[in-house]
């Protein structure tokens, strides 16, 4: 039976691969993290060419159990256009998507205030994946969310 490292052990390890301080966390990027800084940055070139008035936006918004990447509020011709964005990259499985469908469903009915849904996809396949999801749900559900490609959302999402 091979004996189970020591703290010791554990020092001079470290210590013998030039690192004696010891692990060290790696902070890699977030492919996550960029796609929603993206798509932020989408909102603010409409906003600063005039195509949309950014009024106010929020990352991480909880909604009860709904969590939203990202939030915006927009004006348009005077008219309101709230979302709250779902940046997917197609890392999470169906079941995953539907309690997610589910959660905002419930933050709906709760608090009457809830921006409409918009899962913003990488492809064409993912888009179908999303949208079969929301078919599952009951016709009067269906109308809380939508879904669109990055290349698209921006402009799609800005219209009136």
């Amino acid at each position: 039976m091979t004996p189970r490292p020591t703290p010791e052990w554990t020092q001079l390890g470290w210590a013998e691969l030039g690192r004696p301080e010891g692990y060290r966390r790696k902070y890699g990027i977030s492919n996550h993290a960029l796609k929603v800084a993206d798509i932020y940055a989408e909102f603010v070139r409409a906003h600063r060419t005039g195509e949309v008035e950014l009024i106010h936006w929020e990352l991480e918004k909880p909604y009860s159990d709904a969590r939203a990447d990202l939030v915006v509020y927009l004006g348009r011709d005077g008219k309101r256009l709230d979302y709250c964005l779902e940046v997917d990259l197609g890392t999470e499985r169906p079941h995953i998507i539907r309690r997610k469908l589910i959660a905002y469903w419930q933050a709906f009915t709760a608090f009457n205030d809830l921006p409409y849904v918009a899962f913003i996809v990488p492809d064409q396949y993912r888009k179908y994946e999303i949208e079969r999801a929301i078919r599952g749900l009951p016709d009067d559900q269906q109308r809380l969310f939508s879904v669109h490609l990055f290349k698209e959302a921006v402009a799609e999402l800005i219209e009136p």
